[in-house]
């Protein structure tokens, strides 16, 4: 239990750490995350090609097809690595549209509903519009929405080792407690010999 507790208590110290670089270093952090992930990508599929051109197993056509994935991953693996910009930008604007897209649905689907009362109806109508708004705003300047979803997530990061952090020190001083309590509870007994 007590490793447990310290182990989460370095978690959230981590986790807020974590969350503060995202916040002061939003495109830094986002560069190193994709060189990480195309890094990652391209050592995998090196691997993998390493492992397919020993393998004495494989046919003809499992052989092409094996090594034919692992070259697609390298190259997968170096284009997200070189090209983070780009992929960020993507998926900005897929994420974009899909926010879009899902609050004209929503907006339709409230719209046309009328078996929901009128304040739950309006505050679906809000949240449909907010997620316009926001698709909106994200395709419109996509620098600026990339360091906005990067604070986010700091924020997220942060928040999430504040309460992690605050359990583990309820954790330990009750632990702690019933440490102190158990120590009261022991009685020194005197044998006595007849």
């Amino acid at each position: 239990m007590k490793f447990s507790n310290k182990a989460n208590l370095f978690l959230s110290i981590c986790l807020i750490i974590l969350g503060t670089l995202f916040l002061v270093f939003p495109s830094q952090i986002l560069n190193i995350l994709f060189y990480c992930v195309g890094g990652t990508i391209l050592v995998y599929g090196l691997y993998n090609l390493i492992i397919d051109l020993q393998n004495k197993k494989l046919d003809g056509n499992t052989y092409k097809i094996a090594i034919s994935i692992d070259v697609i991953l390298m190259v997968i693996g170096v284009l997200f690595a070189t090209l983070a910009g780009f992929f960020l930008k993507v998926f900005i604007i897929i994420l974009a549209l899909v926010l879009i897209l899902a609050g004209i649905s929503n907006l339709y689907v409230h719209l046309i509903s009328s078996k929901v009362g009128l304040l739950s109806k309006s505050l679906n109508i809000a949240s449909a519009l907010i997620f316009c708004l926001i698709g909106a705003l994200l395709l419109i300047d996509l620098d600026k929405a990339t360091n906005w979803i990067m604070y986010l997530i700091g924020a997220i990061v942060i928040i999430n080792g504040i309460i992690i952090l605050v359990d583990s020190i309820k954790n330990i001083k009750a632990i702690k407690k019933d440490e102190k309590k158990n120590e009261d509870n022991i009685i020194d007994v005197d044998v006595v010999e007849k």
